[in-house]
């Protein structure tokens, strides 16, 4: 298998990754506060991850989204 792209998670702990088995381009990663799902972007000459972070609702039911920047990969 050739690495394609790569993204640190520094800072951020991720309990499970989990793939669409019918797109592989698309990832979730599983955190104890935040869910991202990523989409990996393939172009002629560059590969990107385009994460969008969702934050899990607190006990009381309440949540928030949050939106970040692409990354790209080399």
């Amino acid at each position: 298998a050739e690495v394609i792209c790569t993204q640190s998670q520094a800072g951020h702990d991720v309990t499970s990754l989990m793939f669409n088995p019918l797109d592989w381009l698309h990832l979730c990663a599983l955190g104890t506060t935040t869910l991202t799902v990523w989409t990996i972007d393939k172009g002629a000459s560059l590969t990107s991850l385009k994460p969008r972070v969702i934050k899990l609702p607190a006990t009381d039911g309440s949540s928030t989204e949050k939106l970040q920047a692409s990354h790209t990969g080399p």
